[in-house]
């Protein structure tokens, strides 16, 4: 999107940022993290913590410890897909000269290339006509 804004308009400067998720979706992807490198850990390190407590060994502990590779991998895999998930927000908002001209988190869509461009041409023609307006100045 942004390339296509630059090549009508290659004088603008376009800064971008993530939204922040919600703070109990950012602590649940933070848990979920620990748990992730936890699991690793334990197989790598071939420690079976329900023997350890007593309680006889799963068959997916059994499974881990003897496909360490596998199971990390497939343990680091899906983690980050999930965190990835947690953490998205796929929102954004864009701006020109502090005004908010599309807003993701209001219009739940994703603006077409046309009308992105439609919006900013309109608004750089109004700030353009504000502009002569206040060179003029009033009549004497």
């Amino acid at each position: 999107m942004s390339r296509i804004v630059l090549q009508k308009h290659p004088s603008f400067i376009i800064e971008g940022d993530t939204y922040p998720p919600p703070a109990w979706r950012a602590h649940l992807a933070k848990s979920l993290q620990f748990l992730k490198y936890s699991v690793i850990l334990i197989t790598v390190f071939n420690f079976d913590p329900f023997g350890y407590l007593g309680y006889p060994t799963p068959n997916f502990v059994s499974y881990a410890m003897q496909n360490k590779v596998s199971f990390c991998l497939m343990t680091f895999l899906l983690g980050n897909i999930i965190e990835g998930q947690l953490l998205s927000t796929g929102a954004f908002e864009i701006y020109l000269d502090d005004i908010p001209i599309w807003s993701k988190l209001y219009t739940n869509r994703i603006p077409q290339p046309e009308e992105l461009l439609h919006i900013i041409d309109s608004h750089v023609k109004l700030r353009d006509s504000t502009k002569t307006i206040q060179s003029v100045g009033p009549p004497m």
